[in-house]
């Protein structure tokens, strides 16, 4: 589904709690964000990062080890993709020799719909807002 008015990124990863159901959902509303967006979409590692984190939940370090990485490097993929709420924490556990906690992630589970007429009113929305 899909707004006219603008593009519109809808998650189907559901969090069930007490049996009620919350969708999460994010909206793009000018260009910046969705060149955000694709540019982080376009990075073959953060595709693979996504592609692991949809199949079970990881934390850096044993992502780093799966892609072959340096931790800084992978640590930096998965903050660019967690800001953009295209993964997201699921769990955190406490070091028992006073490191730092590890913290595990997930893919969010997204559907992006695109069209040449959602761009168009993005572009020109930003225009408007901008003079």
């Amino acid at each position: 589904m899909y707004s006219l008015s603008r593009l519109t990124i809808y998650y189907k990863n559901f969090i069930y709690q007490k049996n009620l159901i919350y969708a999460m959902m994010l909206e793009i509303n000018d260009e910046k964000e969705l060149v955000r967006i694709l540019k982080a979409l376009a990075n073959p590692i953060r595709i693979k990062i996504i592609s692991y984190l949809s199949r079970e939940p990881m934390c850096v370090y044993d992502l780093a080890k799966a892609l072959k990485l340096s931790y800084p490097l992978t640590f930096l993929h998965v903050k660019i993709l967690r800001d953009l709420g295209l993964i997201k924490e699921v769990r955190r556990e406490e070091s028992t020799k006073g490191l730092l906690p590890t913290r595990y992630y997930h893919a969010s589970d997204f559907e992006i719909t695109l069209s040449a007429e959602n761009i168009r009113r993005i572009v020109e929305g930003g225009r408007n807002r901008n003079g």
